[in-house]
């Protein structure tokens, strides 16, 4: 048999996603290289990392079986603040 092993140079504790600018074949390790979905956000990051997430529509179901944090563009506002 063989087997093939693909490497990801990855983000492990900070991940980022974009909608429009990311690509799942990007690194993710910042704003500039961000990967397009959630999920493979959710699945490259380490336990307790941080996937930063920008603003967009994601038409994605996302499995998250471990503790990561989500963070979004209204992270800091209040739940009945303005929204940007």
């Amino acid at each position: 048999r063989k087997y093939s092993i693909v490497g990801y140079l990855s983000c492990y504790t900070t991940c980022y996603v974009d909608a429009v600018l990311g690509s799942d074949s990007n690194d993710g390790l910042s704003p500039a290289t961000p990967l397009e979905t959630i999920q493979e956000g959710v699945d490259r990051v380490m336990d307790g990392g941080e996937v930063i997430v920008a603003t967009g529509t994601y038409f994605e179901q996302v499995q998250i079986g471990r503790p990561v944090t989500l963070t979004g563009p209204n992270a800091a506002v209040p739940g009945n603040g303005a929204r940007g």
